[in-house]
This record gives structure tokens, C-alpha cells and sequence, in this order.
């Protein structure tokens, strides 16, 4: 249109219309226009001053954000929360400000703050694709999988070529147990970016999981074609070594990693437990009382390193016990049926099933050391009401999954049976035994809470030689004889005896005693 041909009100009007559609430039040329016509034209000289200012406040903005982006990124994360804090105050609808204050927290370690700040910015602008990532690594860190993979997945809905999402991904999933997912987000992370060693490793570490033993060591192997001075990807070649039971190779992966990281506390303890499953007593002491020095509190290593001095401890720690399940709980049964072949819940039904002691569903049954639900899941159909007991939290959430049992109570399996009016048929319990020891006190609850005729089926890990044994593993082992004697004190009378394989420690089988009895009172 020709400027010449328009009224000012045709030209007032049209540049209105270029300010709504987003194209100031047009307008501003339109009121310069009708100023150099009409000077004291006061509507066009106001606009003009609003369409000015307003492109300042933009440039005011953009400035401001760029500075706090640079306050952050130079680690100035005092003068950066202030004045992030400041523009929340000044620039409102800006998500920036209020996601910066979030990793500032997460650098701290304030994720449940962090969370609040990531959900303000995305509240803004939901499709604000950082944020979302930086969402789902807060709620990770938390142990909130299923939202950390959520939004993960939203943010490579928008973005399909990020490698660090599709990594972030994959330690979500690995967390929840959702192996072959994790491991396929981890190789499609590495199509797009190679080099990253921290991301073969977690590839690694997934694979180990499935037991894919040798394609871990792989994994492993090209962290450290990129990263040669990463010490836990050497400590990772050193345990699946010893998954291989390759511990001689183990031990100078463990080595080269302490030699990276002196202050290594998980080297020093594996190191140990290879050398003392090797018979080298000393060298395992020295390196446990070193683990122990880095982390005095570590009740594994207090356990180990009894066992390396005496082989000798009653019991194994609780606070042990119920640490080792809750990070094993995600893939417990992944590992140990896939992995270590196990089947003893199955055998342990064979064996009651064999004795023709069970006419019909038993009235109550107890599962003691349940974990994920593996006995119960056998044994359900000879139950009409079925508990379960457990010392880590995290078993018996993986337990309630199955909706196997009636009630499942989390604790240490003696203390339930003594604190408990309830009395039971039906006494199971698979692989519990073998972190007990001395089997007196559980046995003697256990009589406590029988009726006459109650029955008992259990395994333990077969001792020849002693009557209780601390293995090298840290495991205990019991004697046929010495199971019977304490069986027999708490009332017990033997039914059905096997030995049989229990499961894979690397490519061996463990053999176990398979026991069923009757509680004679």
C-alpha cells in the first residue's frame, strides 16, 4: 500500500494491526511516517515511545538472562540464586529464572526443591523441553522412577536426538528393573554420541544385571577406550570377573581402580573378598580394615572382615542384610532365576509335594525371609491365607506386586515370631538361613509359635566338618548334623532329607540341604 494514498487514521490503524501480528519494525516505520507529515501528531508520537520502550525491555531482558546464565555456568551460585530470585520477581512469565533455581538446588543436593522450582518453570511454559529433563533427574535422584521416566520420554517426544536424555532414560528404567528398555535406551544414546565413556559404563552395569556377563566386560572395556583413568569402570571389569568366577583376573582390575581412587572404600572391600576367597587371610584383612577406615559404618564390611579374621559371627547384620536386598530388589529375580538359575522355591515345593503331608490347603502359613515372593508364588495353591516377613523394604514391595500373600510384614523374622499371638501350619522359608548362622534362636520361635504337627520346609548351604561355617562369601553354611541337634531341641522331628543344588555362585553350583519337619512339641 502507498503511504502517500493513506489517511493518518488508515495508518494508525495498519500499524495496530502489524503490532498485533508481531512485526514492529513495519509499524514503527508507519508512525515515523505519519510524524514526518504531522509532527504534533500525539497518538502516533505515544505509540511510537510504547513500541520503543517495549523493544527495550526485551533487550533489558535478554541481557539479564544471558548474565544470570553466566553467573551459573561460571559456579557463582550465591550472586546466581539471588538474582534469580530477583528476576522471578521482575520477569514473571519467564521460566528461565525459576529452572536455574532449580539446579541450583539440585547441585546442592536440595532435589525435593529442585522439584518445586523445575514444576513452577515448566508451569510457564510446559513445553520448556530443559526442564522437563532436569525434572525427571531430580525425581530419579529422589527414587521417583516412573515420574523420572515420564518425563524423559516427553522430553525426547520433542527432542528424538539427545543423547544425555536417552542415557537418563535408561538409568530410569535400569532403577525399575526394566532391563532389556534400559539397555536399548543406553545403545541408542551411544549411536549419537560414541565417546561417552560414562554412559558405556551404565550400559555396562544393565548388562550385568541380565548377567550378559562378557558383553558388560565389553561395555566396560570401551568406557575405558575413552576414558582410560575411570576408576569405577575398572572396578566394574573386576566384578563381573568375579561373576565369571575369574577372581584371579578380578583382582588387578580392583587394584588399577584403588591405584586411580586410593580412597575407593568399595575397591578396597571387593578386593578383600576376592583375596579371602582366594585364601590370602591377610592381604583380605588388610584391605577390609582399609574399606572399613574409609566407611566405619558400613556393616558389610564389618561382616566380611569377620569373616577374614575368625570366620566366625553368630549372625549376619541386619543393617546388612536389609542394605544388600534393597538394592537388589529391582532385579533380584531377573538375576537370581535368570542369572543363577535358581529354583529353589520349585524344589522346596516338590519336596512337601512329595511327602504326601498336605492333604488339602493348610489353614495358615508363614514365609519367612520372603523377599520378592518366590515361595510364595510355589506354594500359594497348598495355602488358604499366607504371610510373608522381611527385613528390606524394598523385597516386600516387590513381594506385594505378586499379590501372593494375605499380609507381609517388614522386620527381622525372629522378632515377628516372638512378638506374635498368631500360631501356623505351615513354616517355609529358602535361602533365609544362610544370613542367620546359629540356628537356635529362630528355631526355638519358630517351635513357640507351631501347632502339633505343624510342618517346616527349609534350605540352607551344606557345611561339612562344622557345625556353622562364615563363608568367604559371607554367607553361612550349616551341618546336617548340627540342623537336626537344633531342629530336634525346638521340637522338630526330621520327615524328608535332600541335597540338592541351591544356585549358581559364578559357574558352580552351591549345594544346599533341602529339610522338611514336623513340629512334635
Amino acid at each position: 500500500m502507498n503511504r502517500k494514498s493513506m489517511t493518518p487514521d488508515e495508518a494508525m490503524r495498519l500499524a495496530g494491526e502489524y503490532v498485533k501480528k508481531g512485526n514492529p519494525g513495519a509499524a514503527a516505520g508507519l508512525y515515523q511516517s505519519i510524524l514526518a507529515h504531522l509532527p504534533q501528531h500525539r497518538q502516533a508520537r505515544e505509540a511510537l515511545q510504547t513500541l520503543q520502550q517495549s523493544a527495550g525491555l526485551q533487550n533489558s531482558m535478554r541481557d539479564d538472562l544471558a548474565g544470570l546464565l553466566q553467573l551459573y555456568q561460571a559456579g557463582n551460585l550465591e550472586r546466581a540464586t539471588s538474582e534469580a530470585q530477583r528476576l522471578c520477581d521482575v520477569y514473571p512469565d519467564q521460566p528461565l529464572p525459576p529452572n536455574i533455581l532449580g539446579a541450583i538446588e539440585a547441585t546442592r543436593g536440595n532435589h525435593l526443591k529442585a522439584v518445586e522450582y523445575y514444576q513452577r518453570a515448566l508451569a510457564i511454559q510446559p513445553d520448556f523441553l530443559g526442564a522437563l529433563n532436569n525434572l525427571g533427574v531430580a525425581c530419579e535422584r529422589l527414587g521417583r522412577y516412573d515420574e523420572a521416566i515420564d518425563c524423559f520420554r516427553r522430553v525426547l517426544a520433542g527432542r528424538s536426538d539427545d543423547a544425555q536424555v536417552h542415557s537418563n532414560l535408561g538409568s530410569a528404567l535400569r532403577h525399575t528393573g526394566q532391563l532389556p528398555a534400559a539397555v536399548e535406551s543406553y545403545r541408542r544414546s551411544l549411536s549419537l554420541r560414541p565417546s561417552d565413556a560414562r554412559t558405556h559404563v551404565h550400559l555396562g552395569l544393565a548388562l550385568r544385571e541380565m548377567s550378559r556377563l562378557r558383553e558388560a566386560i565389553a561395555a566396560f572395556t570401551d568406557a575405558l577406550r575413552y576414558a582410560p583413568d575411570l576408576a569405577d569402570a575398572h572396578e566394574f571389569i573386576g566384578d563381573a570377573s568375579v561373576d565369571l568366577a575369574q577372581r584371579e583376573t578380578a583382582e588387578p582390575w580392583y587394584r588399577k581402580s584403588i591405584m586411580l581412587a586410593p580412597d575407593r572404600a568399595g575397591a578396597h572391600f571387593k578386593l578383600g573378598k576376592v583375596l579371602l576367597e582366594q585364601g590370602q587371610r591377610g592381604e583380605a584383612v588388610a584391605s577390609l580394615e582399609r574399606a572399613l577406615e574409609l566407611e566405619p559404618d558400613c556393616a558389610e564390611t564389618r561382616h566380611f572382615l569377620a569373616a577374614a579374621q575368625s570366620g566366625i559371627s553368630d549372625t549376619a547384620p541386619r543393617e546388612y542384610v536389609s542394605t544388600l536386598f534393597d538394592g537388589y530388589a529391582a532385579r533380584f529375580d531377573e538375576h537370581l532365576v535368570k542369572g543363577l538359575e535358581y529354583t529353589a522355591p520349585k524344589q522346596l515345593w516338590q519336596l512337601v509335594s512329595d511327602a504326601g503331608v498336605i492333604a488339602a490347603p493348610v489353614e495358615r502359613a508363614i514365609d519367612l525371609g520372603c523377599g520378592t515372593g518366590l515361595v510364595g508364588v510355589a506354594f500359594r495353591g497348598l495355602c488358604q491365607h499366607l504371610v510373608g516377613v522381611d527385613l528390606s523394604a524394598k523385597m516386600i514391595d516387590q513381594a506385594t506386586r505378586k499379590q501372593v500373600y494375605d499380609a507381609l510384614h517388614e522386620g527381622d523374622v525372629v522378632d515377628f515370631l516372638q512378638q506374635t499371638d498368631q500360631t501356623f501350619d505351615l513354616f517355609l522359608s529358602a535361602d533365609t538361613l544362610i544370613y542367620i548362622g546359629y540356628l537356635s534362636p529362630l528355631l526355638q520361635a519358630i517351635g513357640a509359635r507351631s501347632r502339633q504337627g505343624s510342618l517346616l520346609a527349609f534350605t540352607t548351604e551344606s557345611a561339612i566338618g562344622t557345625d556353622v561355617e562364615l563363608r568367604p562369601s559371607g554367607r553361612f553354611a550349616q551341618s546336617r548334623e548340627y540342623v537336626l541337634k537344633t531342629a530336634a531341641d525346638a521340637g522338630f522331628e526330621l520327615l524328608h532329607f535332600e541335597e540338592m543344588n541351591l544356585r549358581k555362585e559364578g559357574l558352580k553350583w552351591i549345594p544346599g540341604g533341602y529339610y522338611l519337619m514336623v513340629f512334635r512339641g
